[in-house]
């Protein structure tokens, strides 16, 4: 059996008619969520600033002043339309719009989801030529799994032993069945 790749779960069909299609989406997005230390984001966007990527940032809502972001080479894009909460669905909002614009934007080979305060430790170009090098290969799989049965067996005495139970799960869920490959080897992950 054949390595599920990104193609797959875009219902596309990779085979020699489809390889100019690929060569077109070369480019690579990173969606940026943002709410403060505008000198490290400032700092993140232009180490990412590469004319082989877009840069979509989201800043909170809540927030007063913008920071004045540039890049050379990247195509910059910034909106501040959600109150985004943590831990809160908003989150999850806040990274389908980023998605949304970037997609409706532009088709991208990868779309990167990070926060303003993560950072890469490796340059620009090695990291978007390892994900060209990788074409078509995804790094995280998913699977739908039932919180639900392991929650009612144990039964919590109050709501916040069954939220500390929920995340403990899916910390464990989360690193039993990702695999990051050699991913981690470019990336400060932000857990």
């Amino acid at each position: 059996m054949r390595k599920r790749t990104h193609w797959d779960y875009l219902g596309i069909d990779i085979d020699n008619e489809n390889t100019q299609f690929l060569h077109i989406m070369k480019k690579q997005a990173f969606l940026i969520i943002a709410h403060n230390d505008y000198k490290l984001l400032q700092l993140l966007v232009e180490a990412l600033d590469n004319d082989r990527c877009d840069i979509f940032i989201h800043i909170d809502k809540k927030c007063e002043k913008w920071p004045e972001l540039k890049t050379a080479h990247s195509r910059l894009f910034i909106y501040s339309e959600i109150d985004v909460r943590w831990g809160d669905y908003s989150q999850i909002e806040c990274e389908f719009s980023l998605l949304k614009k970037a997609s409706s934007n532009e088709h991208y080979c990868y779309y990167h989801l990070i926060s303003g305060v993560d950072f890469p430790i490796k340059p620009i170009d090695q990291i978007l030529d390892f994900f060209e090098n990788h074409e078509g290969t995804e790094f995280i799989d998913a699977e739908v799994v039932s919180l639900q049965s392991e929650i009612v067996l144990k039964t919590p005495d109050n709501i916040t032993d069954m939220v500390k139970q929920i995340i403990n799960y899916e910390k464990r869920v989360f690193y039993s069945e990702t695999s990051f490959g050699d991913i981690t080897d470019y990336w400060c992950l932000d857990f």
